[in-house]
């Protein structure tokens, strides 16, 4: 029996992941003003830039049907080349700051997916990509820290919590998508409730406002969108 549709928000299953109605969030980009017109009138410059369209492609493919060849062409050619980094400095002493890159790749895919780009095969293999880096790294580097909360903690966390989602609910239904959803989701709520409430983690005021505050944002965003509650007001 499928039971996602009484464990997960509606909007979880037949939304892309963090945009939602795909439709309101193109109307309110269309009718900006202040500060958030300049930066999509700056996210739609920046396509015209060859490296800066690599990393925004995946936005405009959610809009526009012309962009999703390319976009895909990107994403493949990321998720086959994962394995191989394994060994990699960062990946191995910096963990959490690649789970961030990682994981905004699993997201693109499913705002693909949400579009029909991928075939069943193209799903299986990304998720033992992503799914793979999840189990090796981030479960493995987490699962050795004590009970306490940073933005160490919170990245490979979230990391486990969206990729296993993904790949273990919605996309798929691959095991170890479901075993590292289960595991991110148990540390996530913790992990909220023991940071600091100012947001201040000891690290600087730069790790305050782009770094801990950010990570507790999508947090809690994924929770909302996953579960239907709002958690940073419980």
């Amino acid at each position: 029996m499928d039971d996602r549709a009484y464990r997960f928000a509606p909007e979880a299953l037949d939304r892309p992941l963090f945009i939602g109605d795909v439709a309101r969030l193109q109307a309110k980009f269309a009718g900006a003003d202040g500060l958030l017109k300049e930066y999509w009138e700056d996210f739609r410059r920046s396509l015209a830039d060859p490296e800066r369209r690599r990393a925004n492609l995946f936005l405009e493919a959610v809009f526009s049907e012309d962009a999703v060849p390319e976009a895909c062409g990107l994403l493949r050619d990321y998720w086959r080349k994962l394995r191989a980094g394994d060994a990699l400095n960062d990946v191995q002493f910096h963990t959490w700051c690649r789970c961030g890159s990682v994981v905004r790749r699993a997201v693109f895919f499913d705002w693909l997916a949400a579009r029909n780009a991928w075939t069943p095969a193209e799903i299986e293999e990304a998720a033992e990509a992503f799914l793979g880096f999840g189990f090796k790294h981030a479960f493995m580097v987490l699962t050795a820290r004590g009970r306490s909360s940073n933005n160490q903690a919170l990245s490979m966390a979230l990391y486990c919590a969206v990729v296993g989602f993904l790949f273990g609910h919605k996309l798929s239904r691959h095991a170890t998508g479901k075993f590292l959803f289960e595991y991110g989701m148990g540390r996530l709520p913790d992990l909220i409730g023991l940071f600091p409430g100012d947001g201040y983690g000891g690290e600087g005021s730069t790790y305050t406002s782009h770094v801990n505050t950010p990570l507790t944002f999508w947090t809690a965003e994924f929770l909302r969108q996953t579960t239907g509650r709002e958690w940073l007001d419980t």
